[in-house]
């Protein structure tokens, strides 16, 4: 009954009033002594106070049309821009005015990586080699080697960058691009498809720890292994092969999981 008092309240444009009413028919406390809240209840409650359309639980604030279906999107740190990676580019949009703030190409492969390394820039793997992008002032910063896995590290200061189909990785320093150095794979593959252009399993580790001074890869072959930036023979071997087919992890501090 008192459902239907605030339905007919709310219907002569009584919020307040429709409010107070549907509360009426909601417990304040609850016990094994007391019924439950009905649906009627909740409903005149929820119509009252406008929360959220019963018809529809999840309803789009705004679509964003691409070229492509997108391999993967990245937010910024705040949040206030996000990129799109689709087939052969990157879009960065505004997540407010939802407006395209640059369109870069990639490398074409589903595995080219994009990280927001702050709200105006940006490490992509680039057509040309990785390279990272100014949104403020629209320009490139600096361009590296080829590439598609990338990592960041914890504090934003250092990239890992590896070719697919390559053997190694490259360290360099995010704000200038400067080579910090390389680290061979010894013969191991990054594990990939034959066919990379359409998706990317998302099977496979490659992270950066805080300072960047260690970076964790698996391999196709099931081996794991932690590199030490700055010395080889501190190198740790997780597996040097297996079966395991699928990696996911990374680093907090100075753990690893």
């Amino acid at each position: 009954a008192l459902a239907e008092y605030s339905a007919n309240q709310l219907e002569e444009g009584n919020i307040s009033g429709a409010v107070r009413t549907a509360l009426k028919a909601i417990p304040k406390t609850r016990s094994i002594f007391q019924a439950p809240v009905t649906a009627q209840a909740r409903k005149a409650l929820t119509d009252a106070l406008g929360v959220y359309d019963l018809s529809d639980g999840f309803q789009a604030l705004d679509t964003i049309e691409l070229p492509s279906a997108p391999f993967s999107l990245e937010f910024s740190p705040s949040g206030s821009r996000f990129a799109a990676v689709y087939a052969g580019e990157v879009s960065v949009f505004d997540s407010e005015s939802r407006t395209k703030l640059a369109a870069l190409p990639i490398s074409a492969s589903a595995f080219s990586d994009c990280l927001f390394i702050s709200d105006s820039r940006i490490l992509y793997a680039g057509a040309d080699g990785v390279s990272v992008y100014d949104l403020d002032e629209k320009r490139t910063v600096w361009t590296g080697a080829a590439a598609t896995k990338l990592a960041l590290s914890g504090d934003g200061a250092v990239a890992a960058a590896a070719d697919l189909r390559g053997d190694q990785a490259v360290f360099y320093r995010v704000s200038d691009g400067e080579k910090l150095g390389e680290r061979s794979f010894n013969g191991k593959e990054l594990s990939a498809p034959v066919n990379d252009i359409f998706a990317d399993p998302g099977n496979s580790v490659f992270a950066l720890n805080d300072d960047g001074s260690l970076l964790a890869v698996s391999f196709s072959d099931g081996g794991l292994m932690i590199f030490d930036a700055d010395s080889p023979d501190d190198d740790l071997i997780m597996y040097d092969q297996s079966s395991y087919t699928r990696f996911d992890g990374g680093f907090c501090g100075r753990y690893f999981a």
